[in-house]
Protein backbone atom coordinates (compact mmCIF):
# COMPACT_ATOMS: atom_id res chain seq x y z
CA UNK A 1 0.00 0.00 0.00
CA UNK A 2 1.57 3.38 -1.02
CA UNK A 3 2.59 5.76 1.72
CA UNK A 4 0.14 8.53 2.35
CA UNK A 5 0.69 11.82 4.18
CA UNK A 6 -2.22 12.62 6.41
CA UNK A 7 -3.84 16.07 6.16
CA UNK A 8 -2.63 16.84 9.67
CA UNK A 9 0.97 16.05 8.76
CA UNK A 10 0.76 18.04 5.53
CA UNK A 11 -0.66 21.01 7.40
CA UNK A 12 2.15 20.87 9.97
CA UNK A 13 4.81 20.74 7.25
CA UNK A 14 3.25 23.68 5.42
CA UNK A 15 3.01 25.65 8.66
CA UNK A 16 6.67 25.03 9.46
CA UNK A 17 7.71 26.12 5.97
CA UNK A 18 5.68 29.31 6.28
CA UNK A 19 7.24 30.12 9.64
CA UNK A 20 10.78 29.67 8.32
CA UNK A 21 12.12 29.62 11.87
CA UNK A 22 14.37 27.28 13.77
CA UNK A 23 12.54 25.81 16.73
CA UNK A 24 14.29 24.81 19.94
CA UNK A 25 13.61 21.61 21.85
CA UNK A 26 10.83 23.27 23.82
CA UNK A 27 9.09 24.49 20.66
CA UNK A 28 10.22 28.11 20.82
CA UNK A 29 11.98 29.88 17.96
CA UNK A 30 15.56 30.71 18.90
CA UNK A 31 14.82 34.43 19.23
CA UNK A 32 11.71 33.85 21.35
CA UNK A 33 13.55 31.51 23.71
CA UNK A 34 15.74 34.46 24.69
CA UNK A 35 12.72 36.43 25.89
CA UNK A 36 11.69 39.94 24.98
CA UNK A 37 13.93 41.93 27.31
CA UNK A 38 17.70 42.42 27.18
CA UNK A 39 19.82 40.67 29.76
CA UNK A 40 21.54 42.49 32.63
CA UNK A 41 24.84 41.93 30.84
CA UNK A 42 23.59 43.64 27.68
CA UNK A 43 22.17 46.55 29.64
CA UNK A 44 25.48 46.93 31.48
CA UNK A 45 27.38 47.14 28.21
CA UNK A 46 24.95 49.69 26.79
CA UNK A 47 25.36 51.76 29.97
CA UNK A 48 29.13 51.70 29.51
CA UNK A 49 28.74 53.00 25.95
CA UNK A 50 26.42 55.75 27.24
CA UNK A 51 28.97 56.78 29.88
CA UNK A 52 31.79 56.80 27.35
CA UNK A 53 29.76 58.86 24.90
CA UNK A 54 28.90 61.42 27.57
CA UNK A 55 32.55 61.99 28.45
CA UNK A 56 33.82 62.03 24.88
CA UNK A 57 31.16 64.60 23.95
CA UNK A 58 32.83 67.14 26.25
CA UNK A 59 36.26 66.40 24.77
CA UNK A 60 34.87 66.81 21.25
CA UNK A 61 33.41 70.16 22.28
CA UNK A 62 36.73 71.35 23.69
CA UNK A 63 38.62 70.24 20.58
CA UNK A 64 36.18 71.91 18.19
CA UNK A 65 36.16 75.13 20.23
CA UNK A 66 39.97 75.19 20.36
CA UNK A 67 40.22 74.53 16.62
CA UNK A 68 37.71 77.23 15.78
CA UNK A 69 39.44 79.81 17.95
CA UNK A 70 42.98 79.02 16.79
CA UNK A 71 45.08 82.04 15.85
CA UNK A 72 48.12 80.18 14.53
CA UNK A 73 48.76 80.93 10.82
CA UNK A 74 48.21 77.70 8.90
CA UNK A 75 50.96 78.68 6.46
CA UNK A 76 53.60 77.95 9.10
CA UNK A 77 54.82 74.49 10.00
CA UNK A 78 53.46 74.72 13.53
CA UNK A 79 50.16 76.05 12.23
CA UNK A 80 49.78 73.16 9.80
CA UNK A 81 50.74 70.60 12.46
CA UNK A 82 48.32 72.12 14.97
CA UNK A 83 45.43 72.12 12.49
CA UNK A 84 46.08 68.53 11.43
CA UNK A 85 46.46 67.18 14.96
CA UNK A 86 43.49 69.03 16.42
CA UNK A 87 41.29 68.12 13.44
CA UNK A 88 42.06 64.44 14.00
CA UNK A 89 41.28 64.74 17.70
CA UNK A 90 38.02 66.60 17.05
CA UNK A 91 36.94 64.22 14.29
CA UNK A 92 37.53 61.02 16.26
CA UNK A 93 35.93 62.28 19.45
CA UNK A 94 32.94 63.71 17.58
CA UNK A 95 32.46 60.40 15.75
CA UNK A 96 32.50 58.47 19.01
CA UNK A 97 30.11 60.93 20.64
CA UNK A 98 27.51 60.89 17.86
CA UNK A 99 27.60 57.16 17.06
CA UNK A 100 27.73 56.18 20.74
CA UNK A 101 24.78 58.33 21.78
CA UNK A 102 22.65 57.25 18.83
CA UNK A 103 23.48 53.60 19.47
CA UNK A 104 22.07 53.93 22.99
CA UNK A 105 18.98 55.70 21.65
CA UNK A 106 18.43 53.10 18.91
CA UNK A 107 19.00 50.19 21.32
CA UNK A 108 16.46 51.50 23.81
CA UNK A 109 13.93 52.11 21.03
CA UNK A 110 14.34 48.66 19.52
CA UNK A 111 13.95 46.97 22.92
CA UNK A 112 10.29 47.96 22.77
CA UNK A 113 10.01 46.11 19.46
CA UNK A 114 11.53 43.02 21.07
CA UNK A 115 9.01 43.16 23.91
CA UNK A 116 6.10 43.57 21.49
CA UNK A 117 7.34 40.75 19.23
CA UNK A 118 7.74 38.35 22.14
CA UNK A 119 4.30 39.21 23.53
CA UNK A 120 2.76 38.55 20.13
CA UNK A 121 4.43 35.15 19.97
CA UNK A 122 3.22 34.31 23.46
CA UNK A 123 -0.35 35.01 22.35
CA UNK A 124 -0.10 33.21 19.00
CA UNK A 125 2.52 30.53 18.43
CA UNK A 126 2.08 30.81 14.66
CA UNK A 127 3.40 34.37 14.82
CA UNK A 128 6.29 34.97 12.42
CA UNK A 129 8.32 38.07 13.16
CA UNK A 130 9.61 38.20 9.58
CA UNK A 131 6.16 39.37 8.48
CA UNK A 132 6.31 42.42 10.75
CA UNK A 133 7.27 45.93 9.67
CA UNK A 134 9.70 46.10 12.61
CA UNK A 135 11.65 43.16 11.19
CA UNK A 136 11.74 44.75 7.74
CA UNK A 137 13.01 48.03 9.20
CA UNK A 138 15.81 46.25 11.08
CA UNK A 139 16.72 44.18 8.01
CA UNK A 140 16.81 47.28 5.80
CA UNK A 141 19.17 49.09 8.19
CA UNK A 142 21.43 46.29 9.44
CA UNK A 143 20.60 43.17 7.44
CA UNK A 144 18.50 40.21 8.52
CA UNK A 145 19.01 39.50 12.22
CA UNK A 146 20.21 35.95 12.99
CA UNK A 147 17.49 33.58 14.11
CA UNK A 148 18.83 33.46 17.65
CA UNK A 149 19.11 37.27 18.15
CA UNK A 150 16.68 39.85 19.37
CA UNK A 151 16.45 43.05 17.35
CA UNK A 152 18.26 45.04 20.04
CA UNK A 153 21.09 42.51 20.19
CA UNK A 154 21.46 42.64 16.41
CA UNK A 155 21.72 46.44 16.38
CA UNK A 156 24.27 46.44 19.21
CA UNK A 157 26.32 43.73 17.47
CA UNK A 158 26.39 45.56 14.13
CA UNK A 159 27.39 48.94 15.54
CA UNK A 160 29.70 47.89 18.37
CA UNK A 161 29.97 44.25 19.35
CA UNK A 162 31.67 42.73 16.30
CA UNK A 163 35.16 42.97 14.77
CA UNK A 164 35.45 46.01 12.51
CA UNK A 165 32.19 47.55 13.72
CA UNK A 166 32.18 51.38 13.49
CA UNK A 167 32.03 52.24 17.18
CA UNK A 168 34.66 49.65 18.05
CA UNK A 169 37.03 51.20 15.50
CA UNK A 170 36.20 54.66 16.83
CA UNK A 171 36.99 53.62 20.39
CA UNK A 172 40.31 52.10 19.33
CA UNK A 173 41.21 55.46 17.78
CA UNK A 174 40.25 57.33 20.95
CA UNK A 175 43.66 57.06 22.76
CA UNK A 176 45.59 58.29 19.69
CA UNK A 177 43.06 61.12 19.37
CA UNK A 178 43.80 62.25 22.93
CA UNK A 179 47.53 62.11 22.22
CA UNK A 180 46.89 64.13 19.07
CA UNK A 181 44.98 66.67 21.16
CA UNK A 182 47.91 66.99 23.57
CA UNK A 183 50.38 67.35 20.70
CA UNK A 184 48.22 70.08 19.15
CA UNK A 185 48.21 71.97 22.44
CA UNK A 186 52.00 71.71 22.52
CA UNK A 187 52.18 73.19 19.01
CA UNK A 188 49.97 76.05 20.15
CA UNK A 189 52.13 76.69 23.20
CA UNK A 190 55.35 76.75 21.17
CA UNK A 191 53.78 79.04 18.56
CA UNK A 192 52.81 81.50 21.28
CA UNK A 193 56.41 82.03 22.41
CA UNK A 194 58.55 84.92 21.23
CA UNK A 195 61.25 82.62 19.92
CA UNK A 196 63.73 83.43 22.68
CA UNK A 197 65.60 80.72 24.54
CA UNK A 198 63.65 81.50 27.72
CA UNK A 199 60.36 81.29 25.87
CA UNK A 200 61.22 77.98 24.21
CA UNK A 201 62.44 76.56 27.52
CA UNK A 202 59.12 77.50 29.11
CA UNK A 203 57.20 75.97 26.21
CA UNK A 204 59.23 72.78 26.60
CA UNK A 205 57.80 72.12 30.05
CA UNK A 206 54.29 71.11 28.91
CA UNK A 207 55.80 69.10 26.06
CA UNK A 208 57.82 66.99 28.47
CA UNK A 209 54.90 66.57 30.85
CA UNK A 210 52.47 65.62 28.08
CA UNK A 211 54.95 63.16 26.58
CA UNK A 212 55.47 61.52 29.97
CA UNK A 213 51.71 61.20 30.43
CA UNK A 214 50.88 60.04 26.90
CA UNK A 215 52.94 56.85 26.93
CA UNK A 216 51.50 55.15 30.05
CA UNK A 217 48.06 56.60 29.31
CA UNK A 218 47.97 54.96 25.88
CA UNK A 219 49.38 51.69 27.22
CA UNK A 220 46.77 51.29 29.94
CA UNK A 221 43.97 52.68 27.76
CA UNK A 222 44.42 49.83 25.28
CA UNK A 223 44.52 47.30 28.09
CA UNK A 224 41.15 48.55 29.34
CA UNK A 225 39.74 48.79 25.82
CA UNK A 226 40.64 45.15 25.26
CA UNK A 227 38.29 44.24 28.11
CA UNK A 228 35.42 46.20 26.59
CA UNK A 229 35.76 44.25 23.36
CA UNK A 230 35.16 40.86 24.98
Amino acid sequence: MPNQTTPTTTSAITSAENLSVQLTDDGYPEWAKRGGKPTDGELSRVDSVANFSSVVTFIAGFALADLGAAEIPTTTGLGFAYTLLMSFAAGVTLFNAVVGVLLVVAFQRVVSWDIYTFSQYEQDKSFNRKDEEDYKAIAAAFGDPPEDERYSTHVFTCIYDSPGSPLRVGMMLFPPAICSYLAAVCCKVVASTDGSEAGLATAGAPIVVFAAIAVPMTYYAYKMLSLTMI
